[in-house]
């Protein structure tokens, strides 16, 4: 899980590369948030698979301590 986690997370990095490529090189009228949601499609759960467990209980300790 950590290994796809991984590659997620670096994938929803590269869409930002692709952004860049469209707006700069090839000159598209491309915006921002356009590239988005595919970013955080990626980012999110590769995040959440690479830290897992330790992940989801540092959010719920906290949210636990502010209720």
């Amino acid at each position: 899980m950590k290994r796809f986690g991984s590659i997620l997370f670096y994938l929803g990095g590269c869409v930002w590369i692709a952004y860049a490529i469209a707006k700069y090189i090839m000159g598209w009228d491309v915006t921002l948030r356009q590239f988005l949601p595919y970013h955080l499609v990626a980012v999110i759960p590769g995040v959440a698979m690479k830290h897992g467990l330790v992940l989801y209980e540092r959010i719920f300790a906290c949210w636990k301590q502010n209720s």
